[in-house]
């Protein structure tokens, strides 16, 4: 947490909870997993990782995630999906700008994984 302090406010660190693996058939979360690119997705304000060593050493990969929870916060749940599915890069883009960025400080400190 405190390695993501300085890109995001509490009222997104503490709004979050994550979880690994998605045991319903039929959810969103389980059918994103079934992408083998797809490392995690982020439900509003639960992050759910496919495995659990990304959950507990991948801070890039947690920046990038938590992107999409600030955005929820900004959006709305029904804006966010509406500009997802009509152009996901909008979203997108922004949280693998922050993934680099934190990927980067992190390689420059020698701590946390950069993936």
């Amino acid at each position: 947490r405190a390695q993501l302090e300085p890109w995001y406010d509490f009222a997104v660190l503490d709004a979050v909870r994550y979880r690994v693996g998605d045991e319903q058939q039929m959810s969103a979360a389980n059918v994103m997993l079934q992408n083998p690119d797809v490392n995690a997705v982020t439900l509003i304000d639960t992050i759910i990782f496919r495995r659990g060593s990304d959950a507990e050493d991948n801070v890039a990969l947690w920046a990038h995630e938590l992107k999409h929870v600030q955005q929820y916060q900004a959006l709305g749940v029904d804006e966010f999906a509406r500009r997802y599915t009509r152009n996901y890069d909008e979203l997108e883009a922004p949280a693998y700008k922050v993934e680099a960025e934190v990927a980067k400080a992190l390689r420059e400190r020698g701590s946390g994984q950069a993936r």
